[in-house]
């Protein structure tokens, strides 16, 4: 009974627990939101070629992939599109519908596939941790099917699928998906971790 409130997607402001879980999803949108913002800014001359847009890019997927998270777990959430540099003065922001939300998520991984690859030139295990057009397009297909809108949903998976960057582990090898720092052709995008045990050895 206790999690109900959180299956119905009817929680309150005033909900510590609540806010204990949302917090680092706000943390990661603020991030973002400086990144964006602040990259704006910036001389094209301080950057590599391209470097600034693929920044820019994967900023704009990680506040739509947060975004996109939120949504499943509390519905209308509170939406910020903007840095906040004077979190003092900042106004009660009330919520946003979610299909909303889900609209500006879409808008931003359109954006941001324009400034990305389908690969990376950092070494061979930062395939799966940067953001490429295979975490993009994969995301907006979870986005499409999410809203029911499948054939949207098949285009952007047919996007990875023709790309020719993914193919499934060999079931012979398949605790090495589990294994830490490394990279393997079935993972599109995932957070690294140390093993501190002898898992997955």
């Amino acid at each position: 009974q206790a999690l109900q409130k959180y299956i119905d997607n009817n929680c309150v402001s005033g909900d510590g627990r609540a806010w204990t879980n949302w917090r680092p999803f706000y943390s990661v949108v603020s991030q973002a939101n400086l990144l964006i913002d602040q990259l704006n800014k910036m001389d094209d001359g301080l950057f590599k070629q391209r470097s600034k847009q693929q920044l820019i890019a994967q900023a704009l997927f990680l506040r739509a992939f947060t975004y996109f998270y939120m949504v499943r777990v509390w519905g209308d959430v509170p939406a910020m599109y903007a840095p906040i540099y004077a979190p003092r003065a900042v106004p009660d922001i009330p919520r946003t519908s979610q299909q909303d939300i889900l609209d500006s998520c879409i808008n931003d991984l359109e954006t941001a596939v324009k400034g990305l690859s389908w690969t990376v030139a950092q070494q061979s295990k930062d395939r799966d941790v940067k953001v490429t057009k295979g975490a993009v397009y994969s995301c907006l297909a979870h986005i499409y099917a999410w809203r029911h809108e499948w054939l949207k949903a098949e285009d952007a998976c047919n996007q990875v699928i023709n790309s020719g960057q993914y193919e499934l582990v060999n079931t012979t090898r398949y605790l090495d998906l589990y294994k830490p720092n490394t990279a393997q052709k079935e993972t599109i995008f995932v957070i690294q971790f140390q093993r501190l045990d002898s898992c997955c050895s």
